[in-house]
């Protein structure tokens, strides 16, 4: 079976690290993707609603203590969400707060 190709070269990264976003912008430096970075869920949010973007790349955790399995959920309520991939620092573990432990894994 072909491939599905992905109409809309925009890719939505959400980290908060420089580092990451500077990994990321050189791996694509010569592809036709373009990258919007947002950090915390509610711009993340915000971006998906007023962009249409061909696929989400989500550090696990984000800085304001939310994570990938609420942006998921959140996903799951558009029509026809783009793809999800998920990616952690092998051994970090950033601090979280507001109780997001009890819903990150």
């Amino acid at each position: 079976m072909p491939e599905k190709l992905i109409a809309n070269p925009t890719i939505l990264a959400v980290f908060s690290v420089d580092e990451d976003r500077a990994s990321l912008t050189n791996i694509l430096a010569r592809s036709a993707w373009r990258i919007v970075f947002t950090e915390i869920f509610e711009e993340t949010k915000g971006a998906l609603l007023r962009s249409t973007v061909g696929a989400v790349i989500s550090d696990s955790r984000f800085s304001d203590g939310y994570c990938w399995q609420d942006l998921l959920r959140e996903m799951q309520q558009m029509e026809a969400p783009p793809p999800l991939i998920v990616v952690d620092r092998l051994g970090r573990r950033a601090p979280l707060g507001g109780g997001a432990e009890s819903r990150c894994l």
